[in-house]
């Protein structure tokens, strides 16, 4: 979408929303780990303590790349534990898993899991859970062919059978939201939505300076509903001149039928494109994550890399982020947006 506005022609700052103008922790980042302890527990049947998945763990996979958005990178935590588990399905019950994720809708879907869960024995998962932690599965399955357990339920969509992204969805966004989004009540979840927990990273006198001085763009991987509901949350619209989000980038997915997420710089080149820059004027990215940095490079234009230092990890956990962050490329890396305000005047 573009806001209406006439473009100067300013040098252009490309944000990230995640991360970099929202904190997530307390959102996108625990309804990771909760989204991915309600899958073991109500669809697999798995009795699992809390503490089986820690926010760092869940931030160190979200760092190692290739994980776009955190629907990706919830379906790649619970297919580390459940390929691990489950790594021999005999042919009998991997036909019963495909009949099950081919039900068509959540509600059937469901059903068949917990038909399937209540002759399937849990205590493999269960030992695995108290004996691994969750980077180190998820590291083992990269260095392997990848491949996906049958007992993932991600295929399709909300409605349609994603019992990962149906239960992310309640959690994120809360009873009331989400059936004022998908017409139907929620299945696994009926309290608030994580999404209020979020908060704005730069204070509003911050993004006016920088909304004086440059053209502000986001180029996000949420979708266009949940971006547009933070933006107004936060009143804060009024500062960028176009947001491309995960709606964009499905769009353009099913004309190419090939992945267009970060680390390609699909989003970039395409915020750019809706307001008239190209990689020839003076244009960065701010960005928390290498893939942001790795995108950037691609569609030729700097990048900014932001640690900020007001989440949890330890100095030596943001120590490493940086540096990851500089290794990728990244002109800079600050911690504090009157940091990235005084690059930006400098340059």
């Amino acid at each position: 979408m573009t806001y209406g506005f006439d473009m100067q022609r300013n040098p252009l700052i490309i944000f990230d929303m995640d991360g970099v103008l929202i904190d997530v922790t307390g959102s996108y980042r625990e309804v990771t780990r909760l989204t991915v302890m309600h899958y073991l527990r109500q669809v697999m049947g798995a009795t699992i303590p809390e503490d089986s998945l820690s926010l760092s763990e869940v931030a160190s996979i979200k760092k190692s790349g290739g994980l776009n958005n955190d629907w990706d990178l919830t379906d790649a935590i619970l297919n580390s534990y459940l390929f691990s588990a489950f790594r021999n399905v005999d042919a009998h019950m991997r036909r019963q898993l495909v009949k099950a994720a081919r039900a068509g809708n959540d509600h059937a879907v469901l059903e068949e899991m917990i038909r399937i869960q209540q002759k399937n024995d849990s205590s493999q998962l269960e030992n695995l859970l108290r004996e691994m932690r969750a980077p180190d599965l998820f590291a083992q399955m990269n260095s392997a062919e990848e491949y996906s357990s049958p007992f993932l339920m991600n295929y399709g969509d909300v409605l349609s059978g994603n019992l990962t992204k149906r239960i992310f969805q309640e959690l994120y966004l809360g009873s009331d939201l989400f059936q004022q989004i998908y017409g139907e009540k929620p299945m696994f979840y009926t309290g608030g939505g994580y999404i209020e927990q979020e908060r704005l990273i730069p204070t509003l006198s911050q993004l006016d300076v920088l909304f004086r001085l440059f053209t502000l763009s986001i180029a996000t991987g949420r979708p266009g509903v949940e971006a547009r509901y933070a933006l107004a949350l936060f009143s804060i619209e009024h500062f960028f001149k176009t947001l491309v989000s995960e709606d964009d980038i499905v769009e353009a997915e099913k004309r190419c039928h090939k992945s267009l997420r970060k680390p390609h710089p699909f989003s970039l080149s395409l915020c750019m494109e809706q307001i008239g820059y190209t990689g020839n004027d003076c244009v960065y990215y701010i960005g928390d994550m290498p893939d942001d940095i790795i995108a950037a490079g691609r569609a030729q234009i700097r990048s900014v890399g932001f640690v900020n230092r007001d989440t949890d990890e330890s100095a030596g956990e943001k120590s490493e982020h940086r540096a990851l962050l500089q290794s990728r490329g990244a002109c800079g890396v600050y911690s504090d947006f009157e940091g990235i305000i005084s690059f930006l005047k400098e340059q």
